[in-house]
């Protein structure tokens, strides 16, 4: 999986043009009570620079999303252990594709939303 060349708690309005990036956020919803535990649901971006005709931009987003999934799936200890990938996200899949620009770059971003 190639390293992420920044990351953010926030959805930035400018990278400075850097690929790949990450962003982890709140999605925006309260928590919620379930198995009696509180849970919080966050959003997890992945940001690639699209570049020419973006064929490269779809590769390189396709493998950084399988290892960040294999990641967040493989849980972990303490609060990473709770992780898990809100598989009704999207009508079509756990996760939401699209093209936005980030001052004037345009970037290839799927945002993959997961309940701590």
């Amino acid at each position: 999986m190639a390293s992420f060349k920044a990351g953010y708690a926030y959805e930035t309005k400018d990278a400075a043009g850097l690929s790949p990036l990450y962003t982890v956020h709140s999605d925006g919803t309260t928590p919620y009570e379930d198995r009696d535990q509180h849970r919080h649901a966050f959003i997890v971006s992945l940001l690639v620079k699209r570049v020419l005709d973006g064929s490269a931009a779809e590769d390189e987003i396709d493998d950084l999303s399988a290892g960040v999934i294999r990641l967040l799936m493989s849980g972990g200890s303490g609060i990473l252990s709770s992780i898990r990938i809100d598989e009704s996200f999207s009508a079509l899949n756990f996760s939401n594709m699209d093209y936005p620009l980030i001052d004037g770059v345009q970037y290839r971003r799927e945002r993959i939303r997961v309940i701590v």
